[in-house]
């Protein structure tokens, strides 16, 4: 993606899919074609842009489009283009905003008159402005992200130490990442505006901001379930991501919809193709065992000595000789 700042209307191109797709999930974009930012949604601090292609058309005849994240496209030279299909749906989104400001201005008018009649010797009215405060954001700790935010002094170094230690901590380490976004620790680093995380990131921590945020969204999903490192354990990295990629699912209409079909199946996700017991069959027990294992279907006791062999065939069993 380029430096410059990506707007509602521009045109861009399409640069690929930053992630691979799921099993039979159809690609319904190729490299290179260009696209029209439609609307820009921020979803848990991170933008989505909604795009519509210019050429490609689905099944239905109307243009393809998108839900994209910001490393999925690149901005173009070309000028704000509204393709012929959409000139409908923009006249009466037009039409609707002219109608609520012919609202708006006569309800201000009304609200003169209303002021003008309480008026005395005091003079004016005054009406005080209440602006609303964003909420904070909660985060849930897992018992491994409080633990390595306690053994470092901040969660930089926390990120650092878990990025050594490879794959198996990276759900732990998209927890310590969140930390960082949430609370803007990259802004006393040194790193503003809209881009400052996804710089300090690359930079600081040599982790490209697409990947983060997939580790972000894995973590706030789990999290959110009440699940931990231990489940994603179970259940197998890829499909966790698999699970977690639903939170992008939006409808025919590019309204979001992934929450609500996370929420409802969530449980029945996790559980699929999970097995509800393991159980573990030999064809022959020797004994000598050096773990808590034991087996549960066994063809043969074989008592032997540690230093004999046994040899199985077909049909028959033989005991071997000493090893030299």
């Amino acid at each position: 993606m380029s430096d410059a700042e990506l707007r509602k209307g521009q045109i861009v191109a399409f640069q690929g899919y930053a992630e691979p797709l799921a099993e039979g999930q159809e690609a319904l974009l190729e490299q290179g074609d260009l696209l029209r930012i439609d609307n820009i949604k921020v979803e848990g601090g991170v933008e989505n842009y909604i795009c519509f292609a210019l050429e490609r058309k689905g099944e239905d005849g109307k243009p393809v489009g998108e839900s994209l994240w910001i490393d999925e496209i690149e901005a173009t030279g070309k000028q704000e283009h509204e393709p012929p299909e959409l000139d409908e749906k923009a006249a009466k989104a037009d039409a609707k905003a002219k109608k609520a400001a012919a609202k708006k201005t006569a309800a201000k008018a009304n609200g003169k008159k209303t002021a003008a009649k309480g008026k005395g010797k005091k003079g004016k009215l005054k009406t005080a402005k209440v602006e609303k405060e964003e909420e904070p954001i909660v985060i849930e700790d897992t018992k491994a992200v409080s633990t390595v935010l306690k053994e470092h002094d901040d969660a930089v170094e926390a990120a650092r130490s878990l990025i050594e230690q490879g794959r198996q901590v990276e759900f732990t380490l998209g927890g310590v990442l969140y930390h960082i976004y949430a609370e803007g620790i990259h802004k006393a680093h040194g790193y503003e505006g809209k881009q400052g995380f996804a710089e300090f990131i690359d930079k600081e921590l040599s982790i490209h901001y697409r990947k983060a945020m997939v580790l972000i969204s894995m973590y706030k999903v789990f999290t959110d379930h009440g699940l931990d490192e231990l489940t994603i354990g179970e259940i197998g990295w890829s499909k966790a991501a698999a699970i977690a990629r639903i939170t992008r699912a939006r409808d025919d209409k590019g309204e979001k919809i992934g929450d609500e079909l996370l929420d409802k199946h969530f449980d029945a996700l996790v559980d699929f193709g999970r097995p509800r017991l393991v159980q573990l069959a030999v064809m022959v027990d020797r004994g000598h065992r050096e773990l808590p294992i034991r087996a549960d279907f066994v063809g043969l006791n074989l008592p032997t000595g540690l230093d004999e062999t046994v040899e199985v065939g077909p049909s028959t069993v033989r005991l071997g000789r000493p090893r030299p």
